[in-house]
């Protein structure tokens, strides 16, 4: 199952804690294109797959889903508070997230990647690390040094705005790919498709 984080937001530029308080937290225009080049490497790497696109409920992972599911002409799902990014451990503990995801991922299966079905959830970068880190046995979602700023250094398991990630296995913990993001390199985002 494929894991994408969210285009750039305004909290990202503006080095905002957005939470999950998000109104205003909107794409930029940068965000968008890293969208539609995030769809465009689904639609030409995976021609032949009919997607479900899954998002969070907050607004900046419902843009980028509504996007990405426009290239891609797949079916946007209800958004689901379960992969929801809320403000770190400040609101929500460990196992409290721990339990959301895993009712999340228990839902998803490794047959919905299998023959013409792709899946693709847009959520958040402590969403992603925390999956990695849980994915490699470690206690806490962030292997180095996290700012206090949402949008400041994240150290090692940062996960790039419209980067793609993958997992797999029975629960879904187990690492396939992780943080790529080279179809969003280019000269000028505005070359989107």
């Amino acid at each position: 199952v494929l894991f994408m984080r969210h285009g750039q937001c305004r909290s990202n530029t503006e080095g905002l804690w957005s939470g999950y308080s998000d109104e205003r937290d909107v794409l930029t225009p940068t965000g968008i294109c890293q969208s539609k080049q995030a769809a465009a490497w689904l639609r030409d790497t995976f021609p032949t797959r009919n997607w479900r696109v899954h998002t969070s409920t907050l607004t900046r992972a419902v843009e980028t889903g509504q996007i990405v599911n426009q290239v891609l002409q797949g079916v946007l799902m209800e958004p689901d508070s379960r992969i929801t990014e809320y403000p770190g451990e400040r609101v929500e503990s460990l196992t409290s997230l721990a339990d959301r995801l895993r009712a999340f991922r228990d839902e998803r299966s490794q047959d919905d990647f299998k023959g013409n079905t792709g899946t693709l959830v847009v959520t958040h970068g402590f969403v992603l690390e925390f999956m990695l880190a849980s994915g490699l046995g470690l206690e806490r979602p962030t292997v180095v040094h996290k700012s206090d700023l949402h949008a400041g250094t994240r150290g090692l398991t940062t996960h790039a705005n419209g980067g793609i990630s993958a997992f797999g296995g029975p629960a879904l913990c187990d690492l396939v790919m992780w943080n790529s993001h080279a179809h969003l390199i280019t000269s000028d985002l505005s070359e989107a498709v």
